[in-house]
């Protein structure tokens, strides 16, 4: 079998290392080489073992590439097409799935979390869970604004959520999800909200609709007392702590509380394939594979740029 290189999580520890390539002969699978992959707090948090994995784990799960070989069975895509991929493989039977809303699978599996993700040189998926880019991406966008594809979805799941452009709205956080929901929310004609770095500069009272994207604290109060009288309160952050709150506040308020998940893929890759300017002062270097440690104490430095990692 051949081998390829991979960014490997085994026994607490990060090496980058040879590793067999995936056999991906189901009828239904998709083989992608790796062209650019993002490096996100998630992929941090399972490198420091904040988060509990399956070992040895390839690590990673914001990517695009072009496929190299594809099952008998899949219809839509060719050898050659650039692609990327929706990082949430669901469990083909909630409720979420029957509805078709993959995007909203809670029993799903993560992609770099739960299975062998792709901070690789190639990874295996089922073809639905594989996109192309659309015919009208533009030629002249970089394999980085494909592979911000995932963040997009992640932030662009705050539009499925009862929030309308007439009603005063904040966001609270310090990253790039802050303002990637920001300007996603702009662009949809929202002009009536504001971002907030901190809970404690939210004035009380003050917002229809909160979004939730990052917390410092993990105290909902400040956030609760910045809704007006049966506010809604959107939770954006994926691996949230224990939260802690006042039941009597929330009561009292009539606050509705909504978790956002992600936005579905195809949806996704048309807005970046009209809008990519938006998102691309946000993306930062490009480190080659072999300088992972590099790549890795810059996405540790701060949030503010995504940093990617590039594959031979």
């Amino acid at each position: 079998m051949s081998e390829m290189l991979a960014l490997i999580k085994e026994k607490g520890e990060v090496q980058l290392r040879t590793t067999p390539r995936p056999a991906c002969d189901a009828p239904n699978h998709v083989l992608i080489r790796v062209k650019m992959a993002g490096i996100c707090r998630t992929d941090l948090a399972v490198m420091r073992s904040q988060l509990v994995t399956p070992e040895p784990l390839i690590v990673g799960h914001e990517f695009a590439g072009e496929i190299v070989a594809i099952g008998d069975q899949v219809p839509d895509l060719h050898v050659g097409m650039p692609v990327t991929a929706m990082p949430l493989l669901p469990c083909g039977s909630c409720l979420a799935c029957k509805e078709k809303r993959t995007e909203s699978c809670y029993r799903g599996k993560m992609l770099g979390l739960h299975v062998s993700g792709a901070f690789a040189e190639f990874v295996c998926l089922p073809a639905e869970q594989v996109y192309a880019l659309p015919k009208h991406w533009p030629t002249t966008l970089s394999w980085e604004t494909a592979a911000f594809s995932e963040p997009v979805a992640a932030a662009a799941a705050i539009l499925k959520a009862d929030i309308h452009p007439d009603g005063l709205g904040a966001i609270v956080g310090q990253g790039r999800i802050a303002e990637l929901s920001l300007r996603l929310l702009i662009n949809q004609g929202f002009e009536r909200v504001t971002l907030y770095r901190q809970p404690q500069d939210l004035p009380s009272n003050g917002f229809d609709w909160l979004i939730e994207t990052g917390l410092s604290d993990t105290c909902l109060d400040p956030l609760i007392a910045a809704l007006r009288p049966r506010g809604l309160l959107l939770l954006k952050s994926r691996h949230l702590p224990t939260l802690q709150f006042d039941p009597q506040l929330l009561i009292r308020k009539e606050i509705r509380v909504q978790g956002v998940y992600y936005a579905a893929f195809p949806w996704v890759l048309q807005w970046l394939a009209d809008h990519a300017e938006q998102v691309q002062d946000l993306f930062g270097p490009v480190y080659p594979a072999q300088a992972w440690q590099s790549a890795l104490d810059a996405a540790e430095a701060g949030e503010t740029l995504k940093i990617f990692l590039s594959w031979p």
